[in-house]
């Protein structure tokens, strides 16, 4: 097998742009992507260490005042525990760096591990196509190899047959030892070496050929060229000890070598063998790199489909992480509860809108009906509603220009009451939907709302909720948005429903009976599922129409 480092000579220019992108992408992801999530999760875990020491400092703090100063350390301090909470991984809490690592950091690094298996396939496959250059180049050089010695095998043959005729080829009239005289001239030319210098040689005059004549030697018609040839050497004088050194290598080599036509046929069976052997690796290698290519090249197909479909929800999960961490759910009376999470997140899955829903209690949660009500009772209307105010601006400024409200019981009257102070403004809420609420009318005029805000409202005809979100307070609401010229408004009532009826989780129904919302022996969660799944219905409808498609944007206050 070739090394990596083996250049290739002729490669597939459509496997050169992969391996270029597949580099490419394998860089990026681990030197960009892996990095910076591993980054922001360093960061979150410092973040929440800073949360809490922060805590505890304002613990501290707290013992040493008392009175009004004292209560409003405590609100940061619940402020700082609450983030702290929100980050790291707590029992009842969903924390943010656990989801980040479950459902992006380690997409990430399988989908590195991925990038990094398909350059390894790649690699592969091109030391295949080097391993097949190879085996060519060397089929070529064997090829070249048979063919000079088949050359000289032939010539070797014609000049044997020819001596064996007593005739040298081209010249047909000269005696055999005529060759003798000009081998005598070619060994005498042939030892005035470098080496010697030439004029350290002695060179014998050469006889004529009527001199030679009486020396001539006659060989038998048998008789092989390199025969000739040693019996020649024998009456060679040496003048120098360079020149018996070369006759001594000769003498050696022909020792070594004794029949060269033998070892040139033998090279020549050789050759064919490895001709033949090489022959067959190429056509097994040139069919494996075929099927190799196929399916390296359907396994790249199909990761880049998927690719494209996992990282899609890889950052979709890492904007909605991002998205939950950012909620400051508003609550009901009770305060921030899983009920109203769990209404923030059904609204962004079933319409893809961007909700946030603020905190106005400041992170407290009503255990009981009474600690609820002294929480709702201390809220100030007309500061929430400012606080509202300054969130929409703050998104408008974050690129999220169409913004709607829903809210449900106290928030139901806050998204009305917002409505109408925006109505006033540049920048009115492009939907508004209450659900079981209404907003006090000595602070709050709601025929303020323009045709520029379609309203939306969901009442329970058995609500006991007298001039807030009963039968009355509906209809009140109703007579005030349709007095108003042009307001798209749409009041829907749910004759066998009382108060907080969108409302299913275990704890939710439990204080609703508490409360006499509900008969105790009822199952509201089984026995308003179709209630409550047209009212939702109506509510994502109603976001589509007047927010946008799947890709608006839209503010959730629940109270």
């Amino acid at each position: 097998m070739p090394t990596a480092s083996h250049p290739l000579k002729n490669p597939d220019p459509r496997f050169l742009a992969t391996e270029t992108l597949v580099d490419k992408n394998a860089q990026y992801v681990s030197s960009r992507v892996d990095k910076s999530q591993k980054r922001i999760l360093h960061r979150l875990e410092e973040l929440s260490n800073d949360y809490a020491e922060l805590s505890t400092s304002y613990t501290e703090l707290s013992l040493h005042e008392t009175g009004f100063v004292s209560t409003a350390i405590e609100k940061l301090r619940q402020a700082a525990n609450t983030s702290n909470k929100e980050i790291r991984c707590m029992p009842d809490v969903k924390d943010q760096v656990g989801s980040l690592e479950a459902q992006f950091a380690e997409q990430v690094q399988e989908y590195a591990q991925y990038t990094q298996i398909a350059k390894q396939a790649l690699q592969y496959r091109r030391m295949k196509h080097i391993q097949l250059e190879m085996i060519s180049e060397a089929l070529d050089n064997k090829k070249s190899q048979l063919r000079s010695l088949v050359r000289i095998e032939d010539e070797a043959m014609r000049l044997e047959a020819a001596m064996n005729q007593g005739e040298v080829p081209g010249s047909p009239t000269s005696p055999v030892h005529e060759l003798g005289s000009d081998d005598d001239y070619d060994a005498d030319f042939e030892t005035r070496s470098i080496e010697d210098g030439f004029s350290t040689v002695e060179t014998l005059p050469s006889k004529t050929r009527q001199e030679a004549a009486p020396e001539d030697v006659h060989y038998p018609s048998g008789a092989s060229a390199s025969a000739i040839r040693a019996s020649h050497s024998q009456s060679k004088k040496w003048s120098s000890p360079r020149k018996l050194l070369s006759a001594m290598s000769f003498t050696l080599h022909g020792m070594i070598d004794a029949d060269p036509e033998a070892t040139r046929r033998n090279q020549i069976r050789k050759l064919r063998e490895s001709i033949e052997e090489l022959e067959k690796a190429m056509v097994a290698t040139k069919e494996e790199l075929e099927i190799i290519s196929e399916n390296i090249q359907e396994d790249l197909d199909l990761f880049q489909k998927r690719k494209e479909s996992e990282f899609r929800t890889m950052l979709i999960a890492y904007a909605k992480i991002h998205i939950k961490y950012c909620e400051e759910v508003l609550q009901e009376w009770w305060g921030v509860n899983d009920q109203i999470k769990a209404h923030a997140q059904r609204i962004s899955d079933n319409t893809g809108a961007f909700t946030v829903a603020p905190d106005l209690y400041k992170g407290k949660i009503g255990a009981n009906a009474e600690e609820a009500s002294h929480l709702m009772h201390q809220l100030d209307w007309k500061t929430a509603v400012g606080e509202l105010e300054e969130l929409t601006e703050q998104l408008r400024q974050a690129k999220y220009p169409n913004i709607g409200t829903i809210g449900f019981c106290v928030g139901g009257g806050l998204s009305l009451a917002l409505a109408s102070k925006l109505a006033e403004t540049r920048h009115p809420l492009k939907a508004a939907i209450t659900c079981y609420g209404t907003a006090p009318g000595d602070m709050f005029d709601i025929r303020n709302i323009t045709k520029a805000t379609p309203v939306q409202g969901h009442f329970g005809g058995q609500d006991k909720k007298a001039g807030f979100s009963d039968p009355a307070a509906a209809d009140a609401l109703e007579f005030q948005l349709f007095n108003n010229k042009g307001v798209d408004a749409t009041i829907y009532r749910y004759p066998e429903q009382g108060h907080a009826f969108m409302n299913d989780d275990a704890w939710s129904i439990e204080q609703r009976k508490e409360l006499g919302f509900v008969g105790k022996a009822t199952d509201p969660k089984n026995d308003e599922k179709s209630v409550r799944d047209l009212a939702w219905s109506r509510i994502y409808e109603f976001f589509t129409q007047n927010l946008g498609d799947h890709h608006m944007e839209g503010i959730e206050e629940d109270v």
